[in-house]
C-alpha cells in the first residue's frame, strides 16, 4: 500500500515543568492528553505499586514455614485463616508470630560481613512482652553473624559476631509493648556497629577485631517473632546508608 503524508504518526505533546499539554483536535498535539501534567508523570508518588512486592526485595525466593493454620485480617479488613506454610498479608505488612519463619537463601543476598553493610527493617509491635527475640538473623559457621531483635528487657539489640567468636552489641531502650511502627537500621563499617531507631542514632559498639567468620551457605537468612513486618522495608545493603538515606527510608 502506498504511504502518503496523511499516514505520518501523530505527535503527542505533554509540556515540561508541570504545564498542561496543548489542546488539540483529532489527536494533533494531544487531544485526550491536554489535561495531563508532565510533573505528575514524573512524580513517583503518583505511580501505582503492588504492595509488598517480595520479588523486588530479594534475589532468591522467600519461603515461609508455619506448621499450622493462622488467623489474620487481610488487606480488605476481612478475617481469614491462612493455610499451613502460607504468608499472612495484612494492611500494615506481613503478620509473623512465634510459629512463623520467613527465610531466603544466603547466596546472592547477603554481603560479606567483613565489608561495610546496612540492614533495614520496618516493624510494628515486635513483642507482646519483654521477651528475648531474634527478629532478623544471618547465619554464620559458628553462630549468627548478625542478629536484630529484643534482648528480653525491652531493648532493641543488634548483635554482630567477630572472628574471635565474641558478640558485640548495640542497644537502645524501647518499650517491648510499643504498638507504633519503628524503622530499625543497622550499619557496620570500619569496626563500628551502629543501630538507628526511626532515623536517630540509638547505640554504637566498637568492634576491635576484623570480621572473618564466614557465612553458612547451607543456611538461610530468617525473620521470626511476634510482630508485623513490612517486607518492603527489609533491605540488606552492601554499602553504608548516609544520613539523608536513613531519613528517606523513614
Amino acid at each position: 500500500m502506498a504511504v502518503t503524508a496523511l499516514d505520518t504518526p501523530t505527535s503527542i505533546l505533554i509540556r515540561e515543568n508541570g504545564a498542561q499539554g496543548t489542546s488539540g483536535t483529532n489527536g494533533i498535539d494531544g487531544v485526550g492528553f491536554n489535561g495531563v501534567r508532565k510533573s505528575l508523570i514524573d512524580n513517583p508518588l503518583c505511580w501505582l505499586y503492588k504492595k509488598n512486592d517480595l520479588v523486588n526485595i530479594i534475589k532468591n525466593v522467600l519461603t515461609i514455614i508455619r506448621p499450622s493454620t493462622g488467623n489474620f485480617t487481610d488487606i480488605y479488613g476481612v478475617a481469614q485463616v491462612a493455610p499451613i506454610d502460607t504468608p499472612r498479608e495484612e494492611v500494615s505488612g506481613w503478620l509473623i508470630d512465634n510459629t512463623d519463619t520467613y527465610a531466603f537463601d544466603v547466596a546472592d543476598n547477603v554481603p560479606l560481613l567483613n565489608n561495610g553493610f546496612s540492614v533495614v527493617l520496618r516493624v510494628g509491635a515486635y513483642a507482646e512482652a519483654a521477651v528475648l527475640q531474634k527478629i532478623f538473623t544471618v547465619p554464620g559457621l559458628n553462630g549468627d553473624l548478625l542478629s536484630v531483635g529484643s534482648d528480653g528487657s525491652g531493648n532493641w539489640v543488634a548483635t554482630i559476631r567477630g572472628s574471635d567468636l565474641l558478640e558485640y552489641n548495640a542497644t537502645t531502650v524501647i518499650s517491648a509493648t510499643s504498638a507504633s511502627a519503628q524503622t530499625v537500621i543497622v550499619n557496620y563499617t570500619g569496626g563500628v556497629l551502629d543501630i538507628y531507631i526511626a532515623g536517630a542514632l540509638a547505640g554504637t559498639a566498637t568492634i576491635v577485631t576484623s570480621l572473618t567468620d564466614g557465612l553458612d551457605l547451607t543456611s538461610s537468612v530468617s525473620t521470626t517473632g511476634n510482630f508485623t513486618l513490612n517486607m518492603q522495608g527489609l533491605r540488606f545493603y552492601d554499602f553504608i546508608l548516609n544520613a539523608d538515606e536513613i531519613t528517606y527510608i523513614n
